[in-house]
Parts: C-alpha cells; structure tokens; sequence
C-alpha cells in the first residue's frame, strides 16, 4: 500500500513536458498545482514562464486549475494569493497542522475545482506533500523536478523521500 501512495503517473518530469491537453483528452477535469518549487522559484512572487504557459494551456483545454501551498506565514499566504491572481486561478493555502499531505487542503482544492478526486491530477514536486497526499485521496499526481533553491527543511524532506525510495525499490 505505502509503494503504491508514492507512486506517481509520471516522475520527474518538467513542468514544460506535462501535456494539458493530454490530461483533458484522458477525462481529467482539473489541475491541483504545487507552489514552491514547482509553480515559483522559493521567494518569489510570480509564476515561472513554464508555469504561465502550462495554465494557459490548461485552460483552453477546460481544465480548472487550483493552486495548492503549504504556508507558515501570513507573508507566504499573500505571495501564494498573489501568484494565483497573476495565474487567473483559485487556491488553497494549507496552514500548520494541517498541511499536505494531510487530506484536508487537497479535500478544498478538489472542493474549489467542483471535482472528485478521479477528475483531477495532482502536479507538485515532493514525493511526501504532494504525491502520497493526493495518492491517498484517490487523486492522480506527476511529480516534477524541482525548481530553483530549496528552503532548508525541504533538504531534509527530501532526503527521508530518497530512503523511502530506496527502501520500496524505486529510483
């Protein structure tokens, strides 16, 4: 059960590899999309280009698209809250204790989308937050390379995912 949670449909892929209308064509509804690292480099307060263009695509493919972040403070709510404004999309700020992967925010995305969990994909970049969260769910995941610098407890986090991977077998 646990190798299946940390499974993703595709792995470690660019955010520019990801084919939204590929996602549609296969009965996907809507997009549940990470913040940092994978919409925006840590710290900043726009979306990348790739991610400017992936929710442009979704979108004229009639894909909704719901931006998901973990926050700690009020500061990292506004920039998460000014991204999805600059994106034209819905978001779910998850604040502490619960935060991905814990099924409440995805339970909000799923909610602010108007889809089950069978209808949306969940792209984000950490195996623990973002795949085994929504995989728990039901709700399908791509996991991206990670984008730009890392805030240090991500450097923990993602070494525990490395022995989690190692230890099921995977790559």
């Amino acid at each position: 059960m646990l190798g299946q949670t940390l499974s993703a449909q595709q792995d470690r892929v660019a955010l520019d590899e990801i084919s939204p209308e590929g996602l549609a064509e296969q009965g996907y509804r809507a997009i549940i999309l990470d913040v940092d690292n994978t919409v925006s480099c840590l710290k900043k307060d726009h979306p990348t280009d790739e991610a400017v263009r992936l929710v442009g695509k979704a979108k004229e493919s009639g894909l909704k698209v719901v931006l998901l972040s973990n926050v700690v403070f009020t500061a990292r709510s506004e920039r998460v809250q000014r991204i999805a404004i600059h994106l034209e999309v819905d978001h779910v700020c998850a604040f502490w204790p619960r935060v991905k992967p814990h099924h409440e925010p995805f339970l909000q995305a799923l909610d602010l989308a108007g889809v089950d969990a069978a209808e949306a994909v969940m792209i984000g970049d950490q195996l623990i937050a973002d795949v085994f969260g929504a995989t728990r769910l039901g709700i399908d995941t791509i996991l991206v390379e990670p984008i730009g610098e890392w805030h240090p407890v991500a450097w923990i986090i993602a070494a525990l995912e490395r022995c989690c991977c190692r230890t099921l077998g995977r790559s």
